[in-house]
């Protein structure tokens, strides 16, 4: 069995939904606070449900997942 994955991406490519028949995922480059993710992610929901050819007739769980960088004074990223 195949499956299917759309992905839609901003133009500068920083932010991105990942459509699969299982989910769907936002991700970004370009995180900012989570109220900020969570209004985004919001905003695709409800857009991709308003597409009829989705067909979106229950949903049996929501996740949001997100991961922050941290950076030191320098502004570079913390190693392992």
């Amino acid at each position: 069995h195949e499956s299917r994955l759309w992905q839609f991406t901003a133009v500068d490519r920083k932010w991105g939904f990942i459509l699969t028949e299982q989910a769907l995922c936002l991700h970004t480059v370009n995180y900012r606070d989570f109220p900020d993710f969570s209004h985004r992610f919001q905003k695709g929901l409800e857009s991709f449900l308003k597409v009829p050819e989705i067909c979106v007739d229950w949903m049996t769980a929501l996740g949001i997942r997100y991961v922050n960088l941290v950076m030191t004074e320098s502004k570079h990223p913390l190693k392992d």
